[in-house]
């Protein structure tokens, strides 16, 4: 009779340690899985945010494409980034336009009072 009680003692105390065992082994490995979780949705969270800036920036350049067929926008650029000008006109250039800053007529209703 002693030795069946001890015997389940023994593995009633080996039930009990297999059991905590588990216990131990779900918790660690759910707060794994959930740090993993964690950084995939902060990578899908960096993914929208790269597919957004992604998104604007063909809309802006589509826009470019489709005003480049534009006629006025074509003479635009061209005007002035690289300097182009119609027959007939002139171009008036200003070297310092910080010595504008005051009109003539400005400076003539300054000094009158």
């Amino acid at each position: 009779m002693s030795f069946s009680r001890t015997t389940a003692g023994i593995s009633k105390r080996w039930l009990f340690v297999a059991a905590a065992a588990m216990i131990l082994l779900y918790f660690i490995m759910n707060s794994v899985i959930a740090g993993r979780q964690a950084a995939k949705e902060e990578e899908l969270r960096l993914a929208r945010l790269e597919l957004s800036d992604v998104t604007t920036l063909n809309k802006e350049l589509q826009d470019k494409v489709n005003s480049a067929s534009d006629s006025d926008y074509i003479e635009s650029l061209a005007r002035t980034k690289y300097g182009y000008m119609k027959r007939g006109e002139t171009r008036y250039v200003i070297s310092n336009p910080e010595s504008f800053s005051e009109t003539p007529a400005t400076q003539d209703i300054e000094g009158a009072e």
